[in-house]
């Protein structure tokens, strides 16, 4: 799971939230780890191509929508000849730092998938069950509206969910629901990902490759996912954009 792939001269979107540049990668590290899966005969797949994954199949995801991504990282995807799912934020298309509707196109029309994040970037489990199925369903007709193809992608945006946000992506027409760090059981259509955060090393990116995480942050991870399901979504927010400032 990528984010922004940045560069001097990458667009930034003006309204991240805090935190999100942590997930900034510098091109030419995205670069290096396209030419790591390259050389180590790692082929980059979609899910459209389910009857013959294999164990070592990598599936790359962008969430967001900044147009960093188009910029950036799409001409490395196309010189590899990887495929990748996009997800937008939809009130957020052709604002400023993000991908507009003419992006997507191109996007799409190389092959890649569009999928949904949301309307509006929201924290789900905060909302009622009509404002999610909201979120869900105008973002998914709205992509469909305006690229003419079928979304049937989600990518949970701010990495909270429940079974309710489940069930309702599912009515919705979702076939696959992207998540970042599981929690609980999942379902069938529900996919866990790896988040590539800015400061990995080569090797640290080879490590998530093989399905292997250094200790520390495995025990950071559990750490972080007792403390979500204690205090919730909007709690958790607030204290990590309070620590994240300490930190500036």
């Amino acid at each position: 799971m990528y984010h922004g792939v940045v560069s001097s001269e990458a667009a930034i979107p003006p309204d991240r939230e805090a935190g999100a540049e942590l997930y900034d990668l510098d091109v030419q590290k995205f670069q290096e780890q396209m030419q790591f899966i390259r050389d180590r005969g790692r082929r980059v797949v979609t899910l459209e191509e389910e009857e013959s994954l294999g164990g070592q199949d990598i599936v790359m995801t962008f969430d967001d929508g900044e147009m960093n991504n188009f910029q950036k990282a799409f001409p490395i995807l196309r010189a590899f000849n990887f495929p990748a799912y996009f997800f937008v934020t939809v009130s957020r298309v052709g604002k400023k730092g993000y991908m507009g509707w003419e992006e997507l196109m191109e996007l799409r029309d190389a092959g890649m998938l569009i999928g949904s994040h949301g309307l509006d970037h929201e924290i789900l489990t905060n909302l009622t069950a009509k404002k999610v199925q909201r979120e869900l369903v105008e973002s998914k007709a709205a992509l469909e509206r305006h690229l003419k193809v079928n979304v049937e992608y989600f990518s949970v945006p701010r990495g909270f969910y429940n079974q309710t946000v489940m069930e309702i992506a599912a009515a919705a027409g979702y076939k696959k629901i992207f998540i970042s760090q599981p929690q609980g059981s999942l379902g069938a259509n529900c996919l866990a990902r790896i988040a590539v955060k800015g400061d990995w090393s080569l090797r640290r990116f080879e490590m998530a490759l093989e399905g292997k995480t250094p200790p520390e942050e495995a025990l950071f991870n559990s750490s972080k996912s007792i403390i979500k399901n204690i205090i919730g979504g909007s709690g958790y927010d607030r204290l990590r954009t309070l620590l994240l400032k300490k930190r500036q």
